[in-house]
């Protein structure tokens, strides 16, 4: 009876995942459900970083910079905000603070608290293998301004700058939307 119920729970789960494929755009096995936020967060960003190390396995040392602009030493490089949830910046600052990834905080602006796209393209490097913004917060309700943030257009341009300094891998982008 129990393998019964597990095997119709597993149906219902690969039903569910087929269905957010079908509304997505995407295949089946592209979709992973998790826990929670924090869960997913982590899961992202271990896999860019562990992305980025297999692109670049002389890279995760004290051998280079995030910031050499050849896309071939260094370590993996992340750029967040100053409005991140403690579920991704604590991790950052952990894996910071181990010497395995760099980090550029990008500020928002006083007032708005937006987070302008020209700030997080300036923060972009050839090292750079995750751009994580939160763009609303569970938490306390606030919600930013998605159009002044633009980030897939800093994302764009920062593309636009890697692969001009020859770095070929496209960034990962990582928003909370509400």
């Amino acid at each position: 009876m129990l393998a019964l119920i597990q095997h119709r729970l597993w149906q219902v789960v690969d039903e569910a995942r087929a269905n957010v494929a079908r509304m997505l755009g995407a295949d089946a096995g592209e979709i992973v459900f998790t826990s929670g936020g924090t869960e997913s967060n982590n899961m992202v960003i271990n896999t860019a970083i562990a992305h980025f190390q297999q692109l670049h396995p002389s890279a995760g040392g004290s051998d280079g910079d995030a910031g050499d602009g050849g896309g071939g030493g260094g370590k993996p490089h992340v750029v967040t905000s100053n409005l991140e949830h403690d579920s991704v910046a604590l991790v950052l600052e952990h894996l910071q603070g181990l010497g395995a990834i760099d980090v550029t905080v990008v500020r928002a602006a006083p007032g708005t608290c937006a987070v302008e796209a020209a700030d997080v393209a300036a923060a972009v490097t050839a090292n750079t293998c995750l751009v994580t913004l939160m763009l609303a917060n569970n938490e306390t309700g606030w919600v930013g301004d998605g159009a002044s943030c633009s980030v897939g257009d800093g994302c764009s341009f920062g593309n636009a700058v890697r692969l001009a300094s020859g770095c070929s891998e496209r960034l990962a982008t990582m928003t909370c939307r509400p």
